[in-house]
């Protein structure tokens, strides 16, 4: 028997060229009103009136980074500049609209989610507006599923207004879902634009310093069911929420794979399918709190429509569901997390009135605790009349999960793991033999009772080194944490070919000594271990892994594509 027992302490490797943005979010036009967000107001924001053009059913603005002035918006079909004139070559983002579609428009862009802006990534001047019109009613508006299309704006140009130098770029035509959404990589350095196709699956779009890549989207099978009331992505950018049918999924942003559908079932328990379906959602800041709107309408006399409608909500990792507060009321609009970590509804329902005289909105003010009490609160003073429906579609943000303070292990671990934590890990106990076992933390004490053996193979790390919270999992126990753990040239030479692999994938591992190696989903779900230089995916479905490689000497994860 041989006790294994080794120690590396690692540099932290800090990403340069990061696409994390800092004051992009800070204005929303809701309506007719511009909202200013600010920390010096408890609401967290000053509501103003202003000339622009009313946003009826959907829109997108964006602020600079630096001054968080605004520099332009759009509802879709025109884009405006911060005087709400049309900019320059800004009209008419669907050159070839045609009668009787105008009337159509005349509300905007009818997609709830119908525009995006995003920075141009390694293009500090320049931003991508996406528009999205599609219907999925089998009595559509003739030609209102003209699909998804881009423009560009360069803000360097008439000193500072802007201008539109290519519009009219088609990435499909023919669409009937009205979902997109964005998401930030984990690195800083690409977005995704997520969307659907007509079958349901979803399609991601990357955006790059080369630009935005239209003929290789990241194809991934959804529910089967077109997402017609938006799709949203969590902070983290681990999690896609399909809104009207329930449907939460795993969402990969360093490969824009989406995977492992699960309905989480509204219907059952306190929330039932009698008071309606989720028509706004939005998650909490630390990705784990589902908040959402569901909403029932009811014709009476002369078509008067009545709303009954609540806000509800729901935990992700323990699966609970809290029934809707204020049900039959008129909290019954959009939902959106803002940059201030406050969830953000209004009472404008998307499904209309567009106008409203005396609209109110209400706020979540620290939505990563779980509510036990009614947790919204009511502005006192009505903004006005607004015209409207929607909020913006936001530059997305990555926030990563936080890292766990301290972590007791007492009981044997009986099986192969990573464990980081913040500040301290005092383990006082046995690792059964011939396991890889990872510490990571500031301080690792060990005290008596902790035993570590092997007696044919078996890894014992201890890192002190600062917590990597982006790669936290959410039972906090630890996950694969080392994608830059040590700079050495071992890990460096490591290799694994062909990636994408379809049948036989070879891991070249130099002259450090192979121990083993697990295969995981995007889940977290072991799919294959072994010890050899050979991972064979032949039963494996397409889709992105993480190879887990365990050297003599350290570790290190491989990102797999797998393509058959």
């Amino acid at each position: 028997m041989k006790n294994l027992f080794t120690i590396y302490l690692c540099i932290l490797y800090i990403s340069t060229g990061s696409l994390f943005s800092q004051r992009e979010n800070e204005n929303w036009l809701y309506g007719n009103k511009k909202w200013t967000f600010s920390n010096n107001v408890p609401s967290g924001f000053n509501i103003s009136a202003n000339n622009f053009t009313s946003n009826t059913r959907t829109n997108a603005v964006i602020s600079d980074k630096n001054t968080g002035e605004l520099l332009f918006y759009t509802e879709g079909v025109n884009i405006y500049n911060k005087l709400a004139q049309t900019m320059e070559n800004g009209g008419s983002l669907y050159g070839d609209l045609a009668p009787p579609l105008g009337y159509y428009l005349s509300l905007g862009n009818p997609s709830a989610q119908g525009t995006i802006i995003l920075p141009f990534p390694g293009h500090d001047s320049e931003y991508y507006v996406f528009s999205l019109n599609g219907d999925a009613s089998s009595s559509y508006v003739n030609n209102a599923r003209l699909g998804m299309r881009y423009s560009i704006v360069d803000m360097a140009a008439n000193a500072g207004l802007g201008k539109v130098t290519s519009k009219n770029n088609v990435v499909f035509s023919n669409t009937m879902t009205n979902a997109m959404t964005s998401a930030i990589s984990s690195d800083g350095t690409y977005y995704w634009v997520v969307t659907q196709k007509n079958n349901g699956d979803y399609a991601a779009y990357k955006l790059s310093s080369t630009g935005l890549d239209i003929t290789s989207p990241v194809i991934s099978q959804g529910n089967g069911n077109m997402a017609q009331t938006g799709i949203k992505i969590s902070p983290n950018g681990k999690r896609l929420f399909d809104i009207k049918n329930r449907y939460l999924y795993d969402f990969n942003n360093d490969t824009g794979v989406v995977s492992n559908p699960r309905n989480i079932l509204f219907g059952i328990g306190e929330l039932r399918d009698d008071i309606g379906i989720p028509c706004s959602a939005d998650f909490s800041p630390n990705s784990n709190i589902l908040y959402f709107i569901t909403s029932t309408i009811y014709f009476g006399p002369n078509s008067t429509a009545s709303y009954s409608a609540g806000l509800a909500y729901y935990n992700i990792p323990t699966q609970q569901v809290m029934a809707p507060f204020n049900y039959n009321t008129t909290v019954r609009g959009p939902v959106q997390l803002s940059d201030n970590g406050k969830i953000y509804i209004s009472d404008a329902a998307p499904e209309g009135p567009f106008t409203i005289s005396n609209s109110q909105y209400y706020y979540i003010t620290n939505p990563n605790v779980w509510p036990t009490f009614n947790p919204i609160m009511t502005v006192s003073t009505p903004i006005g009349t607004i015209s409207g429906s929607i909020f913006p579609q936001l530059i997305p943000r990555y926030v990563a999960p936080a890292c766990p303070v301290n972590l007791t292990i007492s009981q044997p671990v009986t099986a192969n793991g990573d464990y980081q934590v913040s500040n301290k890990i005092n383990a006082s106990s046995a690792i059964n033999n011939n396991l890889i076992v990872n510490l990571k933390a500031n301080a690792i004490i060990l005290t008596p009772g902790f035993q570590v053996s092997g007696q044919t193979s078996g890894i014992f790390r201890a890192y002190i080194q600062p917590c990597t919270p982006s790669l936290i999992t959410d039972n906090t126990t630890g996950t694969i944490f080392s994608k830059k753990a040590a700079d050495n040239t071992e890990i460096n030479n490591l290799k694994i070919y062909p990636n994408p692999v379809s049948n036989i994938l070879t891991i070249d591992n130099g002259k450090e000594k192979l121990i083993s190696w697990q295969l995981y989903d995007v889940s977290g779900k072991l799919m294959k271990n072994g010890n050899s230089n050979i991972v064979d995916v032949q039963s494996i479905p397409n889709a992105s892994y993480v190879l887990k490689i365990n050297l003599e000497k350290t570790q290190i994860s491989k990102t797999i594509m797998v393509k058959h």
